[in-house]
């Protein structure tokens, strides 16, 4: 028996396909396969199966599948043997396969295969490995199956896989000579993956052998201006410089000239014999004396002018001036660094470096501080024996090659200081540029320049240059404005939506904002290409310590526009000097911002990542333990503010809630900032923060005194009307569950509002009831307060 997954999903025995069944069916087979010979629980068939809303059925219906697909097995003509290859194991099921019937299993061995060759430096045994990954390879994983997170994200990783196995085996392959046998191949991927830099290299190089020289430079040509146009960039340093040697014809890509007669490879390609195989002579070494490496400029670039002059006016020649360019991801940094070095290359003649750190790039380990030393001095023309073994004198031989030199350093997406402190220069005249999603802090000696998002009209500004260049014409501004408020302004946001805009010809404006409104899917909009402002998030993430991470998911539970030490001390269960160590921790990575000192915010992107965050990875019953404490720790620090405010009709007695660390109770000014300014500033947050309970905690209790505190506030600051609303249902909630206390309490504030209005009928009425319960449950506090609002209410009345 055997399993296709490479191409179209098939099982056939002796020639026959054994499979039909339903496209559910199919995507159990196909995850059973993506996970041959591992256990794949039940819950998973659930969630890849019904990732929205499974039916109550789910478990049964899964189970039906697994047992269609063993029926088919077992009926088919591979008999009993193949049945019992899908077998029951807690807590799913494991399909049960050898290494030669199932393609995928023969396909990752023929990669490790591929992968010792090259090791070796066989060229003949690599020509042998590329055929055998040509054959298997049918075509893209799954290709008929519906897609579910497990069946996309292996055929992700095989597809990636084979593209940079390829490419080590091209690479095997021009160094031996064999430019003709693989140029075709090269076009063909070249046509499947154009924006793969490393395969187009390689295209141009086998073309420029082969005598085809302007067929190479017009690969180029047509990589650059499609990254131009979609994704706003200009090829890669690498790419540009095999351009470079090509315009130049350097002796390290000239063709090789074959000495002996060659053998014919399949499809009648020649190439050298085996036993004499023509292996050029290493690439001529030209280090230049002034090295220029940086990348060029975006033409898209916009704004940012107070940071350019900033940066303009670094550097004084009395000592190294390091600058750090900071900012959450897609904030445009390195967009930023390179328009600056451009700008102050002219001061450094002795030449510019540039270095991506990869310290926040998506499957690509940082760059280790003494690798990134040894690429720094090859690029000061330092030849590689002559380059030290140990990190430190790497960092001591930097520092005396740069002595009495004037160079610019661009450090590209750094990880942290640590990677970049031995990068250093040691004397006056060098400038760093540094750009990070980290404040650099214990730089000591770095200046840093933190970006925010965009301002407005710079804001409009990028979407209109970007969207004009493909659809001349004025765009209606005020859907533009809205356009890039719901990209909250971040460039790399904005980008993105642009490139929506332009891979969606009918889209109007108006289509592209629909998408954008919706918070929830906001940022599954905000994918173009390789491009996502969700997984560039994901990176930021990913860098937190266990802790921090915990921190970010549960801040997914603020609905109000920020959040204060205190209130954050109890949504995640610490001490406010704890919860001020995590706070902190995401400021410093860009997660959050500090717009008030010891207030915190997110992003409106960062707010739906965390949300969404905060959905898949945290369970239900935190969730729900995180938001009873933060909603007690407002109920019971909107009382005291009130109390504060008001202390001459502050009997009732306070909620009572945890110790989350609040202090003393607030002065009457500190009671006013925080009912104006603090969590319940916003009447979205306020309504939000009761919904929360009700469908969330399922607290009655906590809802009760939560509706009772922001109605407070609400009469408070004059909005009455929904006070109203919420007292109503907080009356409604004391009634049904016999909260004596909580019904007087509501009582009490709908006949404060009616006092308020000149309805004094209705404040009598509402301040008699009250009146009883205060005098059944023995609280003269209440009572006191509800004869004096009935006191005023008959007098307005006349009687």
């Amino acid at each position: 028996m055997e399993f296709w997954v490479l191409g179209s999903l098939d099982v056939t025995h002796r020639g026959r396909s054994l499979i039909g069944g339903t496209p559910r069916d199919r995507t159990v087979l196909a995850i059973l396969l993506a996970r041959a010979n591992e256990t794949v629980g039940v819950d998973l068939l659930i969630d890849e199966l019904w990732p929205e809303e499974p039916p109550a059925q789910a478990r049964a219906l899964a189970r039906g599948y697994v047992s269609r697909i063993r029926r088919v097995l077992r009926d088919s003509a591979a008999g009993d043997a193949a049945a019992r290859r899908l077998v029951t194991r807690k807590p799913g099921y494991l399909l049960h396969v050898e290494s030669g019937e199932l393609d995928l299993l023969r396909f990752e061995k023929a990669v490790d295969d591929a992968r010792r060759t090259m090791r070796a430096g066989n060229a003949e045994r690599c020509r042998e490995s590329l055929r055998q990954i040509r054959e298997l390879w049918r075509g893209t994983p799954f290709t008929d199956v519906p897609p579910t997170a497990t069946i996309r994200a292996t055929a992700a990783r095989l597809t990636e896989l084979r593209m940079v196995t390829l490419e080590g085996l091209f690479d095997v392959a021009l160094n031996a000579g064999q430019d003709a046998d693989i140029v075709t191949e090269l076009g063909e991927l070249g046509e499947e993956h154009p924006l793969r830099e490393r395969l187009v290299g390689q295209l141009m190089l086998a073309l420029h052998r082969c005598g085809r020289t302007a067929a190479a430079l017009e690969v180029y040509q047509r990589v650059k201006r499609r990254l131009a146009d979609e994704l706003g960039i200009d090829p890669g340093v690498e790419l540009q410089r095999r351009q470079l040697a090509i315009l130049r014809d350097e002796p390290g890509i000239r063709p090789h000239v074959p000495t002996v007669p060659a053998d014919p490879m399949p499809g009648g390609v020649s190439h050298p014999p085996a036993a004499t195989p023509v292996v050029p002579s290493p690439p001529v070494a030209h280090p230049a004396p002034v090295p220029h490496q940086l990348p060029a400029e975006s033409a898209l670039f916009t704004g940012r002018a107070r940071e350019l002059a900033e940066l303009d006016a670094a550097g004084d020649g009395a000592a190294v001036t390091i600058k750090v360019i900071d900012g959450m991801a897609g904030a445009g940094k390195t967009a930023l660094a390179i328009r600056a070095a451009h700008r102050l290359a002219h001061r450094y003649p002795d030449g510019q470096l540039f270095l991506d750190l990869h310290g926040f790039t998506g499957g690509v380990r940082p760059v280790e501080p003494a690798d990134a030393l040894d690429r720094l001095l090859r690029g000061l023309g330092i030849p590689g024996e002559a380059v030290p073994n140990h990190l430190d004198d790497r960092s001591a031989l930097l520092r005396t090659t740069l002595a009495r030199r004037r160079v610019l350093l661009l450090l590209d997406n750094a990880a942290g200081h640590e990677q970049v402190r031995a990068l250093m220069p040691g004397t006056p005249g060098c400038l760093v540029l540094i750009t990070s999603r980290h404040r650099l802090a214990d730089l000591d000696e770095a200046d840093p320049v933190s970006l925010d998002v965009l301002p407005p009209a710079d804001a409009v500004t990028l979407f209109t240059r970007i969207a004009e260049r493909h659809r001349p014409g004025a765009a209606p501004p005020d859907l533009v404005i809205e356009i890039v408020e719901s990209c909250g302004r971040l460039p790399l946001a904005i980008r993105v939506a642009a490139a929506r805009l332009r891979a969606h010809p009918n889209w109007s404006l108006a289509d592209l904002l629909d998408r954008l409104r919706d918070h929830r899917s906001r940022l599954a909009e905000l994918r173009a290409g390789q491009r996502s402002v969700g997984a560039a998030l994901d990176l930021s993430y990913d860098t937190l310590t266990d802790h921090q991470r915990r921190a970010y998911r549960l801040l997914g539970l603020q609905f109000g526009p920020e959040i204060d030490v205190s209130a954050a001390a109890a949504l995640l269960d610490t001490t406010p000097a704890r919860a001020r160590e995590h706070l902190d921790a995401l400021l410093h990575v860009h997660l959050l911002s500090e717009p008030t000192p010891g207030r915190y915010r997110l992003h409106d992107l960062t707010r739906a990542h965390v949300v969404h965050t905060c959905r898949e990875r945290e369970r239900e019953e935190d969730r729900r333990a995180a938001l009873s404490r933060l909603l007690d720790h407002y109920a019971s620090t909107a009382t005291a503010a009130i109390d504060a405010l008001y202390p001459q009709e502050a009997p009732r007695e306070p909620f009572t809630a945890p110790d989350d660390g609040a202090g003393e109770p607030p002065s009457p000014a500190d009671a006013a900032t925080w009912l104006r300014q603090g969590p319940f500033a916003e009447a979205h947050a306020r309504y939000e923060q009761a919904r929360v309970i009700a469908r969330h905690a399922g607290d009655r209790v906590g809802e009760l005194h939560a509706l009772i505190g922001l109605a407070a506030i609400g009469h408070e600051r004059g909005r009455r009307d929904r006070a109203i609303e919420q007292l109503g249902q907080a009356l409604s909630i004391a009634r049904d569950t016999g909260d004596r206390l909580g019904e007087m309490e509501a009582l009490c504030g709908l006949g404060d509002i009616d006092h308020m209005r000149r309805r004094p009928e209705r404040a009598a009425a509402h301040y008699e009831q009250a009146l009883v319960i205060a005098r059944e449950v023995g609280r003269h506090g209440y009572a006191v307060e509800a004869l004096t609002g009935l006191g005023h209410a008959l007098r307005e009345s006349g009687e």
